[in-house]
């Protein structure tokens, strides 16, 4: 409604992603160290299940790409969610 994409936060990942089993939670073989700090979106979310997800998000270093054009930087609205209320946590 607004003519707007979300712009993701950077996610972390406690595993990898992998089409096979991963007892230590990452790709057998793999150097990676757990957990991983800058997380694609696709382990977090199904995106091939998505109907056009590249009309609606982008990932958290978007803006920090240098092909993304310095007319779509200068049109960010940044939206900064209040925090939770004392004891949200324990009534979940």
């Amino acid at each position: 409604a607004l003519g707007r994409i979300l712009i993701m936060p950077r996610l972390v990942c406690g595993y990898d992603r992998y089409w096979a089993g991963m007892p230590e939670g990452k790709i057998p073989g793999s150097a990676l160290t757990l957990p991983i700090w800058r997380c694609p979106m696709d382990h977090v979310f199904e995106l091939e299940r998505w109907p056009q997800p590249e009309a609606v998000i982008r990932e958290w270093s978007f803006l920090d790409n240098p092909r993304t054009p310095e007319a779509v930087r200068a049109s960010v609205a940044r939206v900064h969610l209040p925090d939770a209320p004392a004891g949200l946590d324990a009534a979940l």
